[in-house]
């Protein structure tokens, strides 16, 4: 872990961060309302203050409710040459930030180098609100694990789709997402899949592979 990321956090509450993150994540994230969420974050608080003596004050103060302490593994950019070409990828190594705005900047930069790539015609406009940024995160941390999924729950325009196509680019996965025509079927579903079963298998590229609800004909 980088500490140049984090601001007035003392070393040993690093730890104390990635454990509660994690539990955040394993658990909040599979549930669906704020009350269950709350008791949950009710629960890591507690057990944290129980586990970690001496930290106590650090950790009603570093972990209050309406601070940040996250982690990702995208805060150094890939270098690039004048061109906008990349030359070197940047080390993937999963970081603390406890500043939003250092955060936010960065997933802009995201979206800035997702629009230059000529391949992305569905150019992103985002506002990267707290949550936005929050769930980029989240969905990132999701489709980098192994045979991982996620069902995102929301209204209609409230950024899913753009979010999980941000966050298989920075992954460097290729989007893959069916074309309904009008005699769509069970078999043609089936055969895009065994396509893009032969883009991560044979051919070992990571992939991303999105249905809405709109794609689904038959429950």
């Amino acid at each position: 872990m980088k500490t140049e990321r984090v601001k007035d956090v003392r070393p040993e509450l690093y730890t104390v961060g990635l454990w509660r993150h994690e539990c955040e994540r394993v658990f909040c994230d599979k549930l669906i309302n704020s009350k269950d969420k709350d008791v949950v974050l009710n629960y890591i608080h507690d057990i944290s203050l129980d586990s970690f003596e001496g930290l106590q004050a650090d950790i009603n103060d570093k972990f209050a409710r309406e601070k940040i302490f996250l982690f990702c593994d995208f805060l150094i950019a890939d270098v690039r040459d004048e061109d906008r070409v990349i030359v070197q990828l940047a080390p993937r190594e999963y970081e603390a930030v406890n500043d939003v705005e250092v955060l936010r900047k960065r997933c802009y930069q995201c979206i800035e180098e997702y629009n230059e790539e000529p391949k992305n015609t569905r150019k992103l406009d985002l506002v990267l609100f707290d949550d936005a940024v929050k769930h980029l995160l989240r969905i990132s941390r999701i489709i980098k694990m192994p045979r991982s999924s996620a069902l995102l729950v929301g209204v209609g325009g409230s950024g899913k789709q753009s979010l999980t196509r941000l966050a298989a680019s920075i992954g460097k996965m290729e989007m893959k997402q069916i074309e309904l025509v009008k005699n769509y079927g069970d078999k043609d579903l089936r055969e895009d899949l065994k396509k893009y079963f032969e883009v991560t298998g044979r051919c070992g590229r990571p992939c991303c592979f999105m249905l809405t609800d709109s794609e689904v004909k038959k429950e």
